[in-house]
């Protein structure tokens, strides 16, 4: 019993941690909404996935949304652009993102 207690606090406390490794140049890369990219040149967008539950845990739904954010913002500095939008909302651990060049 008390290795399952063990087992149970230990997956409650990782699951609000983040495990993505920014890229540099990723803490550049901006978030804005759909109405501050309108003058801005699309480059494409990503669906970023990360894990919504640990064992039989829900992650923090905040702790997800920056983690997916982090994702999106690797990306973007793989396409070589300056901006994220987030497109949805989080689904299944998965959200979607414009990628741009706004500066």
């Amino acid at each position: 019993m008390r290795n399952w207690i063990v087992v149970a606090l230990s997956s409650l406390m990782i699951s609000g941690c983040s495990w993505v490794q920014p890229l540099p140049g990723a803490d550049e890369v901006a978030v804005m909404t759909i109405e501050d990219v309108a003058k801005c040149q699309k480059l494409g967008s990503t669906h970023a996935q990360t894990l919504n539950k640990v064992t039989m845990f829900e992650r923090d739904q905040e702790a997800m949304r920056q983690e997916l954010i982090a994702l999106a913002k690797n990306e973007a500095v793989r396409m070589r652009a300056d901006t994220i939008v987030p497109l949805s909302d989080i689904e299944d651990g998965t959200m979607e993102f414009g990628i741009y060049n706004c500066y």
